[in-house]
């Protein structure tokens, strides 16, 4: 070959014009790998996470003593009612505000509870899931050494370098963000149910305490009027118009209330201690004692509160969620059936020939020029595609069966759930009633009447009257059991409350302002 020949295929680089060629050509098909397996990573479910992370936000936002994310609460907390008489009860018929000291409390335990810091960490860790399950698996670089290397005509092939790589199809990465997705919204209504589950305990251990505080207080304000009465009796005694008899009942009941002050005492402890520990204050952290609540109401019907909760009730949330996962997991097992791309770029090194030793022309004793292209070893690229094979019909028909179970399963579950729902909100409500009747009948009629017949059985036995010790003693008791039982009243009444507000995901004031 001419040697100005030579110089034209023979670059100043020292790579021939082919290999410089078929690398050109083989750098676009690596950029468009690169970015089919972009395209395919990006399931678009950013602004769907970003919605779970915003209502997670507005859940822990520092202040915030909401516990549902969709529907701003109105606000409860109230001013501190003004210390009424322990014995005179409360004017009922009217709405109230909840007490301040357990709406503080309430907040208290909505940020510092150690289980609803966990469903937060819980709603984290599925939204980081949501990358992980919609974008294709990672590439793969692949090395071959040959031990013996292939010997082409131009040079040996020693090594290869590939990368590899498998997309699926972008519906079942689609579906699996998807699915990732749902199961954020999961764990998202499971916080809220977490935040309602606490709240709920913390008004409940706080109806507790307060039907302790309050039977203590009564109890200890019935001592000195049975001190008074002992007094009265030891009159009598004197004046001669009396047995011992009088001031010996009068000393039981004496010591069976202080007996009885223990045990509450004891019990106050405990519901300290609860309250404690649904706040996650230190063990020893006092409660001080708690004013007299004022007897709410509710002023809401059941079709109504069924309603509401069908909308905001966590649970029930949660389970249309995962039906709509479940929805998307049939899905996903029936693509199962269609195959997934394998594509891959493969790139053989090559080595240069050892040079041919070319003999003297015997006639003219001249070494003939010879073309020395093909001893220079050329690189070489290959693309590799492939499918996987689906054959198993088995595997895929029993996942498809699997997957359908499940969003049956699902969905009766979800219809199991509303019936509960319903039949709590029905005992609920039944007894906010009962209690509101209750705590009227006792404050308005009971108490009084009480109260009027235990002073005519006093003023009948003192000073010489007709009436015997044992008639005051069960006036004055009886007076003392309906005022306890008052103040249980209304502290049940407020349990019922909290159950209600639980099982609607709503609070009482948004429940009637609901249309």
């Amino acid at each position: 070959m001419p040697k100005d020949r030579e110089s034209l295929l023979m670059p100043r680089d020292g790579k021939p014009q082919r290999q410089r060629r078929r690398t050109r050509k083989a750098a676009p098909l690596v950029g468009a790998t690169l970015l089919l397996a972009l395209l395919a990573g990006c399931s678009g479910h950013a602004s769907e996470s970003r919605r779970v992370r915003d209502a997670l936000a507005r859940l822990n936002a520092p202040g915030n003593s909401e516990t549902r994310t969709f529907a701003e609460e109105p606000d409860n907390t109230g001013r501190i009612a003004s210390e009424p008489d322990s014995n005179a009860p409360e004017a009922v018929g009217r709405s109230a505000e909840e007490p301040a000291a357990l709406a503080s409390l309430v907040a208290l335990a909505l940020r510092d509870n150690p289980a609803i810091r966990a469903a937060d960490e819980s709603v984290r860790a599925a939204l980081a899931k949501i990358p992980q399950a919609s974008v294709p698996p990672d590439p793969e670089l692949l090395t071959r050494t040959l031990p013996e290397p292939a010997q082409y005509a131009d040079g040996r092939n020693p090594f290869i370098l590939s990368v590899m790589m498998s997309l699926p199809l972008p519906e079942k990465l689609d579906r699996a963000g998807r699915i990732a997705l749902e199961e954020a919204w999961m764990a998202l209504h499971d916080a809220e149910r977490m935040r309602r589950e606490v709240a709920a305990e913390v008004r409940r251990a706080y109806s507790r305490a307060y039907i302790l505080d309050r039977t203590i207080e009564t109890n200890l304000a019935n001592r000195e009027l049975l001190r008074g009465l002992i007094d009265v009796a030891h009159a009598e005694v004197a004046a001669g118009r009396r047995s011992q008899d009088d001031i010996l009942r009068a000393q039981v009941e004496l010591y069976a209330l202080d007996s009885e002050v223990i045990d509450l005492r004891r019990e106050r402890t405990e519901a300290t201690a609860d309250l404690n520990r649904l706040t996650a204050r230190p063990t020893g952290t006092d409660l001080p004692a708690l004013i007299n609540l004022a007897p709410r109401t509710a002023r809401v019907d059941r079709e109504r509160v069924l309603a509401q909760a069908d909308r905001f009730n966590p649970a029930l949330l949660r389970l249309q969620r995962q039906i709509e996962r479940d929805r998307h997991a049939v899905r996903a097992a029936e693509l199962a059936s269609w195959p997934d791309l394998r594509f891959g770029i493969e790139w053989m090194y090559q080595r240069d020939r050892e040079a041919m030793r070319v003999l003297p022309d015997p006639q003219t004793g001249m070494i003939p020029e010879v073309d020395r292209m093909s001893e220079r070893g050329m690189d070489m690229w290959a693309i590799v595609a492939g499918i996987n094979l689906p054959i198993w019909r088995g595997r895929i028909e029993g996942g498809i069966a699997e997957a359908r179970s499940r969003l049956a399963a699902s969905q009766h579950e979800l219809a199991a759930e509303r019936y509960r729902v319903a039949s709590r909100i029905a005992t609920s409500l039944s007894a906010v009633a009962a209690k509101q009747e209750l705590v009227a009948l006792f404050a308005n009629t009971i108490i009084p009447q009480a109260r009027q017949a235990y002073e005519v059985s006093r003023a009948a036995y003192s000073g010489g009257g007709k009436g015997d010790f044992p008639a005051v003693i069960e006036s004055w008791r009886k007076w003392l059991a309906f005022t306890v039982q008052y103040h249980r009243s209304i502290a049940e009444l407020e349990t019922a409350l909290a159950d209600l507000e639980e099982a609607a995901g709503a609070s009482v004031a948004e429940l009637e302002a609901q249309p």
